[in-house]
């Protein structure tokens, strides 16, 4: 067994300070070794008074203070006992101060004391300087806070002249080259909360930046914001963890921005020290939620689950766990009667109308299967303009609830006991498949293109959840699964439905997985979906659409289909497709080329491919020049027919001062992913087929479209130069050392933004050792 070894106290050095007055020499000695506040102030009692009898040499035993003052000013930091002992002659210098109309001889001497050490070349004796400043600034407080407050400058303890004179030495030393001295600087500034010291959470030292933690006020919203964006920048573990501990303890849920909030939790949920962020991130979701009956709702309430679901979905993850340590029970099931009760007990539910100034979940049920087709009475659009702010108020709800109903079951599903548990608790929550699935078209039924671009979101949330909570039903039912089939062919053949990227790759990945994948019908999948792209691009319907499931589908969102294709084609031999359908045909194209498990290159997908693209190239959209320039990005990449044929393209992007900066960026790493999964010297043969030269040659060249767009002022242009530049070198392990170079100054360059820096510093940690 260990025992922490105790530094013996240093004697004072009574020889070498000549004695005047006995009585400081007794009391210091009995302030060393007690640390005691009570008895403290009875010493300074005791000092003051003796100091005021008639028939004292003042200036002698001020001269006996002085050396003291210099004595304990060379001390350790860390010497407590040192503290107490000037600490002592602060408290008497302050007393004295209260009781006579003029500055008393000890407090100047002590401002002169703190004048003199603070441009000192020890760095001990500027840290005192600062520490004195900041016992002082306390003490004042302390006797300030037996008074009533005051905004006149003129009533506090301080002259004005003092306080403006100490505040000086302070600014002074706020770049001082120790880091003690600026901590202790931060803690002097934090007494005065008038001082702001948010700069210091920058600061190169970790302890001070620990200190700016400590000590940085969060009374306005300016400050918080500042610290917070700062905080989330931290490289440092200890102080990140010991900043999201303070909010977590300090802010109530209303002092932060629902941005914020989120900004937090998903630093929290991916930090590298994930363990411990994640536990403060639990406190500070406990907190939110509050400990009502409700307290469920209370979270959802809290979090943006529209723009960061996976984010929200993880917060609701460790309310639910921690709700089940709450209340000692190891079975979902349990927790779902649980919730139901606590929901029951509270006040019964508010009257809810189209007035509604505000989305308030806690006055819903938690959906399940006995009330989910409640939803069908309220997910009707309301696009009148009188209505439209409470239509998206009611949508917002609707998303809400959907998205905590797929929550608790695919907790359910994933901690649950056993199977009977599972099973017991998507009982519960889940309705048949087959109705689930009507209730599915149903609401398809409404989802409809909308000018009003927060309902479109809204609607695309609704339509989304509902179909991530089909994957939670059981996957033996046949007649469920048929059903699903036939829906999700609808999903991406009806080409009047809304173009949700979301919904139309989420339709695709899913139609491929369950039905088509396991049997091995890869081309005849391709096949199916090459040619609904195809009927995008003319005024035929396909056969989904001909379906009476379909036409019926058709009918209730207002479209009329009485005109057969034949009579349309005659009418308009110059048939142009809207571009509605343009746009939907891409998704699509976009959809099954991202998926490394669909994207075989066949004839009719190439097929597909070259229609879609010139079709596009046609039209000049600029709404859609982004997804284009991916599409050809991912062609270019896999097929090299299409890289032959198309790589110019991309070229042009890039060349082009007018093209925007997306397609830029994507054309950039497009070049980068074809360096890579072909090779780069033939990825810059193909670039620059009309330069007749050596492969190294064209290879330079290229290279320099890359490093042309490291420093670019815009951060996007930056990043996706930076990262394509270090991902060629990383999986083809080359070394071309202007590239190095550049990414090296751009690292170490003051102006570099964050998304480049991180990656850059990710980067040089692993570059090393593949290039061996």
């Amino acid at each position: 067994m260990s025992v922490t070894k105790i530094n013996p106290m240093k004697e004072l050095p009574y020889d070498e300070i000549r004695m005047e007055f006995p009585l400081i020499r007794e009391l210091l000695s009995m302030v060393r070794r007690k640390d005691d506040i009570e008895e403290m102030n009875n010493y300074v009692e005791k000092f003051c008074e003796a100091f005021r009898k008639e028939g004292l040499e003042k200036n002698t035993i001020l001269s006996e203070i002085e050396l003291w003052l210099w004595y304990f000013t060379g001390q350790s930091q860390d010497d407590k006992s040192t503290n107490r002992c000037l600490s002592f002659f602060v408290k008497c210098s302050l007393m004295m101060l209260l009781e006579d109309t003029v500055i008393p001889p000890l407090f100047t001497l002590l401002l002169q004391h703190i004048k003199n050490i603070q441009f000192s070349i020890y760095d001990t004796s500027r840290y005192r300087c600062c520490w004195l400043i900041t016992s002082i600034f306390q003490a004042v407080e302390e006797i300030e806070a037996d008074y009533e407050p005051t905004n006149c400058k003129e009533e506090g303890s301080l002259p004005t002249e003092v306080m403006n004179s100490l505040t000086k030495i302070l600014q002074g030393r706020i770049y001082d080259k120790n880091p003690s001295v600026r901590a202790e600087v931060i803690r002097s500034f934090s007494v005065l909360c008038r001082i702001n010291i948010v700069d210091a959470l920058k600061d190169i030292s970790r302890d001070v930046r620990t200190e700016a933690v400590h000590c940085v006020s969060l009374f306005s919203e300016s400050d918080i914001s500042t610290f917070i964006s700062v905080i989330l920048m931290e490289s440092d573990s200890d102080v990140r963890r010991l900043a999201f501990s303070r909010i977590a303890c300090s802010l109530h849920v209303r002092s932060l921005t629902v941005q914020q909030r989120m900004q937090l939790l998903k630093v929290a949920f991916t930090s590298d020290d994930g363990t411990m962020l994640r536990k403060i991130a639990g406190r500070m979701i406990i907190n939110w939620a509050g400990n009502d009956a409700v307290s469920l709702l209370n979270l959802l309430q809290q979090l943006d689950f529209l723009s960061d679901s996976q984010t929200s979905q993880q917060a609701v993850m460790i309310f639910l766990k921690n709700y089940q340590r709450e209340i000692r029970s190891a079975r979902t099931s349990e927790i779902l009667m649980k919730l139901r009760e606590l929901r029951n007990a509270a006040q019964p539910k508010s009257v809810i109308t189209n007035m509604t100034p505000f989305a308030d979940f806690t006055s819903y049920d938690i959906l399940d299967r006995r009330n989910y087709t409640e939803l069908r009475q309220s997910n009707e659009p309301k696009m009148r303009n009188d209505q439209i702010s409470s239509s998206n108020n009611n949508l917002y709800v609707i998303a809400g609830r959907i998205f905590l109903w797929r929550s608790l079951c695919e907790y359910c599903q994933l901690n649950a006991i056993d199977e009977r548990d599972r099973c017991e608790s998507l009982y519960v929550l889940l309705p048949d498949m087959i109705d689930f699935i009507d209730f599915l078209c149903n609401s398809l039924a409404t989802w409809t293109v909308s000018t009003n671009s927060v309902q479109e979101v809204l609607q695309e949330c609704i339509i989304f959840q509902l179909c991530l909570l089909t994957r939670l039903f059981d996957q033996t039912d046949q007649t469920g699964m048929e059903k699903w089939q036939n829906t999700l062919e609808i999903i991406i053949s009806t080409r009047d439905l809304p173009n949700s990227e979301k919904v139309l790759e989420f339709a695709v990945y899913e139609l491929f997985d369950l039905f088509y994948a396991k049997e091995g019908k890869l081309e005849e999948f391709l096949e199916w979906c090459c040619y609904r792209i195809n009927s995008f691009l003319t005024p035929d319907l396909n056969e989904t659409e001909e379906l009476p499931l379909t036409r019926a589908l058709l009918f209730k969102l207002g479209m009329d289909y009485a005109m057969s294709p034949e009579t349309a084609i005659e009418q308009d031999n110059n048939y142009e497709p809207k571009s509605h359908n343009l746009q939907r045909a891409l998704i699509l194209l976009r959809a099954i080329m991202r998926n490394s498990g669909i994207a075989k290159v066949t004839t009719f997908l190439r097929t597909a491919f070259d229609q879609v693209v010139d079709a596009y190239c046609t039209t000049l959209d600029p709404m859609i020049w982004a997804s284009l320039s991916e599409v050809i990005g991912i062609g270019v990449a896999v097929d090299g027919q299409i890289a032959r044929e198309r790589i110019h393209m991309l070229r042009s992007a890039i060349e082009v001062e007018e093209t925007p900066t997306r397609v830029k960026a994507l054309a950039l790493t497009s070049i980068a992913a074809c360096a890579i999964l072909r090779s780069y010297a033939v990825t810059a043969q193909l670039y620059y087929p009309e330069i007749v030269g050596s492969g190294v040659q064209k290879g330079q060249m290229l290279l320099q479209v890359f490093e042309g767009f490291i420093f670019n002022q815009d951060a996007e242009l930056s990043f996706a130069a930076v990262e394509s530049i270090g991902k060629i070198l990383y999986h083809r392990c080359l070394c071309f050392p202007s590239a190095l170079s550049g990414l090296l100054l751009r690292y170490f360059d003051s102006s570099c933004q964050p998304s480049p820096y991180t990656f850059l510093n990710y980067f040089f940690n692993f570059y090393p050792a593949a290039s061996r």
